[in-house]
């Protein structure tokens, strides 16, 4: 039995999420299972100078050092809430994305930090060797997907409501070949830039603002073409082009009526890639949003994780657990189907506690 954390800090830019992992077994076969979890805020100052950084707004050497220790420390933090006294066998973490447009992408994270801290290995940058072979580098989520949701009686398709939402097709047979994986669109990258814009709110507190509004179907459509243009085939995980559009139309319809307008377009361009699943099981913080689910669910039939006992907001910490433990049991985490590497490698790069 392994005790593995891990941890995310997504997107929105909003916290981290830790997880401890209890794993059973090796590669494809193990068995897991969440023994704790914890969350933690970003410290406002921090959370502005990330979100600064990942708009690429020019700082000097000093401030992003600053910035990547403070960060670190704030792992720290929220690990040792997560596992308490006790020691966990290995850390993986995912880092904060500051610039991803393969083949170049940024993980800030300091993993020296935190294995001296908590006296433990660290695998980290878990992109960089696909990304190095000539993959995509992401979404890396699939194959842990696999381990935790797939089902031999029913088409099951796995979704993030994240900053970016990210959507996993499991297949109804024990073959990874046949997993399908790819990034689909901003979600609350957007929803909370209009919660900042209109409402002076970090986020829209279980989208009962969007709730509020009304659907203005022609704005609507539009912010759905834009989604669905936005990856062109491409891993998200910058990219602002979006923001321009909805500042403009925030002139046009209320606050309420722009969020309501992105919850519909989101939902849609999710349905329109799963309208051949039996059930989307969503995980996210975009889950608490109820206009959002609402759009959801008059599509198709769509669950939480929760249901599975994978809480909504650590599904992401708890792939990354699996992600690192298949690394250590040299499992490649990437599919060439889902990031289109020739042949996916090792992944991880790993900082050793002596």
């Amino acid at each position: 039995m392994r005790y593995v954390v891990g941890c995310m800090s997504g997107t929105s830019i909003d916290g981290i999420d830790a997880a401890l992992v209890a794993i059973d077994g090796h590669g494809l076969e193990m068995q897991c299972s969440v023994e704790s979890f914890a969350s933690q805020d970003f410290d406002p100052q921090l959370a502005s100078a990330l979100r600064r950084l990942a708009e690429q707004e020019a700082m000097n050497s000093a401030e992003i050092a600053l910035i990547n220790a403070d960060f670190s420390r704030a792992h720290v933090a929220v690990i040792n809430a997560c596992c308490g006294s006790q020691t966990p066998n290995l850390i993986a973490v995912h880092g904060q994305t500051i610039f991803h447009q393969a083949p170049l992408s940024w993980q800030l994270i300091n993993p020296s930090i935190i294995s001296q801290e908590m006296h433990c290995d660290v695998v980290s940058d878990l992109r960089a060797a696909d990304l190095a072979r000539g993959g995509e580098g992401a979404p890396m989520t699939p194959i842990a997907d696999y381990i935790l949701f797939q089902s031999n009686n029913e088409r099951r398709a796995v979704i993030n409501l994240g900053g970016f939402c990210n959507i996993t097709q499991l297949p109804t047979a024990k073959n990874t070949d046949a997993i399908h994986g790819f990034d689909l669109c901003a979600c609350n990258h957007i929803l909370d830039y209009i919660a900042r814009l209109c409402f002076n709110a970090d986020y829209d507190e279980n989208g009962v603002h969007a709730q509020s509004g009304s659907l203005h179907q022609n704005i609507a459509t539009e912010i759905l073409r834009a989604l669905q243009d936005q990856s062109a085939g491409r891993s998200l995980g910058t990219g602002d082009e979006l923001l321009a559009l909805i500042r403009s139309h925030a002139q046009d319809i209320s606050g309420y009526d722009l969020a309501n307008c992105a919850c519909w377009a989101i939902a849609q361009c999710i349905y329109q890639s799963c309208a051949d699943y039996d059930v989307l099981i969503c995980a996210g913080g975009g889950c608490a949003n109820a206009c959002l689910m609402e759009y959801l669910n008059k599509e198709i039939k769509t669950v939480t994780s929760d249901q599975f006992n994978i809480p909504i907001q650590q599904r992401e910490a708890i792939a990354m657990a699996i992600l690192g433990a298949l690394s250590q049991d040299k499992v490649p985490i990437t599919l060439k189907q889902i990031t289109h590497v020739d042949r996916a490698p090792i992944a991880g790069c790993w900082t050793y506690y002596s």
